[in-house]
């Protein structure tokens, strides 16, 4: 990976981490905070480890339509950013670096360990 790519990276995991940090905090009863049944695929525009999975879902015929996997871009979107951050908080994750999977109240993040649960459903 070059310096420029590993440097982008750290940018964005900055913003979205200060991003994070200033978003309010919903209540626990907010619907939004509570576990859902819906999987969700987070991912970021630009990232290669995110376009690993999407390889993986195309290669795999569409696998994300199969599994109705929900995607959601977080670089972007700041309504998705927030919604991610209680996502990560809900599943205790030291890092809001993506991808992520969630599923059901469980998080698998980074390419290999997302690629290997879907590897599982098939």
């Amino acid at each position: 990976m070059s310096r420029k790519n590993i440097l982008i990276i750290i940018v964005v995991l900055f913003i979205l981490g200060i991003g994070y940090l200033y978003y309010p905090k919903n209540s626990s009863n907010s619907p939004s905070s509570q576990p859902t049944d819906e999987t969700i695929f987070f991912w970021g525009q630009g990232c290669p480890h995110c376009e690993n999975v999407e390889k993986f879902f195309q290669e795999n015929g569409n696998l994300d339509q199969k599994l109705n996997i929900k995607k959601l871009e977080v670089f972007n979107d700041k309504n998705n950013q927030k919604f991610f951050g209680e996502k990560i908080k809900e599943c205790n994750l030291n890092s809001s670096g993506v991808p992520v999977l969630y599923e059901k109240g469980r998080c698998f993040q980074g390419d290999t360990p997302i690629i290997d649960e879907l590897k599982k459903q098939m």
